[in-house]
């Protein structure tokens, strides 16, 4: 897979249109088709539905979407960070973060940060707080974003806040009743769960499922 297909495809998703996508791209419409059906038969998959007009995304497509752009997305922030390294006009800093915490005090924290150091560049890189601790240690970034509370001496971990932990049930499930009134963590216990993935290890996951495994004791 060449990050070529994943703009083709990308512009495709977008367009709906394959001929309107050619004409983005600057390419004639047979060559982008091809390149679409290279990209479906190294993923063993369709990605767009044809006979729909306009044409519309499969499932593998809609899920392809969401990490093409990702990768395109780092793609574009890598080119600049070497760009801004080359021209050596300004210092940068980057920071790692768990996708999750851009709903909590992380972007207010980012823009004070920004403002308080203008001639400082500031990249954001995704990753999960295990990642973090690697990518710290070896100087990839130089702060870093995440949520599980990991002990190790060679890192300087700072609270920034305290979340609420909520659990979603049906509307006529027992624990719903009366609606509004706080759940235990006891009363959880019993309940089969639906969690954020469980890798890689340890996981939040993990950190949650020990918590009720600690209050069956």
């Amino acid at each position: 897979m060449e990050l070529r297909h994943l703009r083709y495809f990308l512009a495709v998703a977008e367009e709906r249109n394959f001929t309107r996508a050619a004409d983005l791209l600057g390419i004639a419409q047979p060559p982008l088709s091809r390149q679409i059906r290279e990209l479906e038969d190294e993923l063993g998959q369709p990605l767009f539905d044809r006979e729909s007009r306009p044409i519309a995304l499969t499932d593998a497509g809609r899920l392809l979407v969401d990490h093409a752009q990702r990768v395109t997305n780092a793609t574009g922030q890598l080119k600049a960070a070497m760009k801004l390294h080359a021209e050596g006009s300004r210092r940068r800093f980057i920071i790692g973060f768990v996708g999750s915490t851009i709903y909590g005090p992380i972007p207010d924290l980012v823009r004070r940060f920004r403002e308080a150091a203008p001639q400082v560049e500031v990249d954001l890189i995704e990753m999960n707080t295990v990642v973090q601790i690697a990518a710290l240690k070896d100087g990839r970034i130089d702060a870093g974003f995440g949520r599980l509370p990991i002990e190790d001496r060679a890192i300087h971990r700072h609270l920034i806040a305290r979340e609420r932990l909520l659990m979603v049930v049906p509307a006529h499930h027992r624990l719903a009743q009366p609606a509004g009134r706080p759940i235990s963590l006891t009363e959880a216990t019993g309940e089969p769960l639906i969690l954020y993935p469980n890798e890689p290890r340890p996981s939040y996951a993990d950190q949650l499922l020990d918590v009720l495994r600690d209050r069956r004791r």
